[in-house]
């Protein structure tokens, strides 16, 4: 399976985002084709793109999720696209993002001075995307929907209200503590018998 990482950006923002944001996004997709394959067994060709969203004067008053479900038929419905995108979707039932069969969401959050960059990004977003990716897996694999579902985010209050800790990964993907130079934080995955 192919799965195609979208940094989403706005036209007039590009520049700026990419210089801050571009290398984080190709790390962290190697790292997720190396946390799925360790995690599930799931073998994934792993790519990274930009969709740069230009202001247009005729275009409707804002680009949203039906532009990115256009995108993703036009570019293949059978590749599993991943929008890290500038804004959230209006309706979800997911506090971490948006995901549908072969598609997820997240907004991007942008880096804020008072912490170490990567640590950032790997907390606010990265970590989001370990959450709209499990739910992926489980439609894939089949899982009982609802239960999986319910299990992942049972797992992610644990990790939001501080109950249980992310796992946290090094640049060479060894697991190590919060105390630790982190670049990766992912949820642990539920211990989920289908």
């Amino acid at each position: 399976m192919n799965l195609h990482f979208v940094y989403v950006t706005r036209g007039d923002k590009y520049g700026e985002k990419l210089k801050d944001d571009w290398s984080y996004v190709c790390e962290m997709s190697k790292f997720y084709c190396w946390w799925l394959r360790t995690k599930f067994s799931l073998y994934y060709t792993v790519n990274t793109d930009v969709l740069v969203i230009e202001n247009v004067a005729l275009m409707r008053f804002r680009f949203g999720m039906s532009d990115l479900m256009k995108y993703h038929k036009e570019k293949g419905e059978d590749t599993y696209h991943f929008y890290l995108s500038y804004f959230k979707p209006i309706w979800t039932d997911c506090d971490a993002g948006f995901y549908t069969d072969n598609v997820g969401l997240i907004q991007w959050k942008e880096h804020s001075g008072n912490i170490e960059k990567n640590r950032f990004f790997a907390l606010e977003n990265c970590a989001k995307v370990s959450h709209v990716l499990s739910h992926e897996i489980g439609r894939q694999k089949h899982y009982a929907n609802k239960k999986f579902k319910e299990e992942i985010h049972e797992q992610w209050n644990k990790h939001v209200y501080d109950v249980e800790k992310f796992e946290f990964y090094d640049e060479r993907f060894n697991l190590v503590t919060e105390q630790d130079d982190f670049l990766f934080a992912a949820m642990k995955v539920p211990a989920y018998q289908p």
